[in-house]
């Protein structure tokens, strides 16, 4: 087994204390408020030290949105592979990518980055065509299982699900209701799927947001 230098190591170990450090204080303060050395001091790093791991903000940001981008294709990509119920999965992906919000810096930093800096992205539209295109899959899979009640045009349903979610999520930070993210995206789950459900046949997409609701 090849042993991995020491000082790569060291380097290593540096970029992921300041990128934790970047995703609790762009989270909090915003792209423009943040300071990189607010970002150092709470990596325990010098200033000079960030600069030796980043060219600087900028790029500092265009890096925690890279990575968010990536923790959020491996949580599509688990939930597109979750056997069982497709509305079930859906629903599951959306709790748990609200939970990384509240707890994982680097995710909420990189929502909150997404949507400060647009001009960092490749491309505008990629974080949310993504999750357009993960939802339409499960409720293609959805429709295929018998699971909605009615026939729907997955895209056009994809489209306002995800919209949904974006707004709960936006608006809950911006009135400093973060805390209430979980209880309303329970809200607006029943409210989307009373619709669209066949409760018979997608029994455990139920029982999950009656677990959420009694737990909330």
């Amino acid at each position: 087994m090849k042993r991995v230098p020491m000082k790569q190591e060291r380097s290593q170990v540096t970029r992921d204390r300041l990128m934790r450090a970047a995703g609790e204080v762009f989270a909090r303060a915003g792209y423009e408020a943040a300071t990189l050395a607010e970002i150092a001091k709470r990596a325990g790093v010098t200033t000079g030290a960030l600069y030796f791991t980043f060219e600087g903000k900028e790029d500092l940001a265009a890096c925690l949105i890279e990575r968010e981008a990536e923790i959020a294709y491996a949580a599509a990509q688990d939930a597109l592979s979750r056997p069982g119920e497709a509305l079930e999965s859906m629903v599951r992906l959306s709790l748990d990518w609200a939970n990384l919000i509240m707890t994982d810096p680097v995710v909420a930093a990189g929502v909150r980055l997404i949507l400060e800096c647009p001009d960092l992205l490749k491309e505008i539209s990629m974080p949310y065509t993504h999750w357009v295109s993960t939802t339409e899959e499960l409720l293609r899979r959805a429709q295929a299982n018998g699971e909605l009640s009615i026939p729907i045009d997955t895209s056009n349903i994809a489209f306002i699900f995800t919209s949904a979610f974006v707004g709960v999520d936006l608006l809950s930070g911006a009135v400093n209701a973060r805390e209430q993210f979980i209880t309303r995206l329970h809200v607006m789950w029943r409210i989307l799927l009373f619709g669209v459900t066949d409760q018979t046949k997608a029994p455990r997409a139920v029982n999950l947001l009656a677990t959420v609701a009694g737990s909330t």
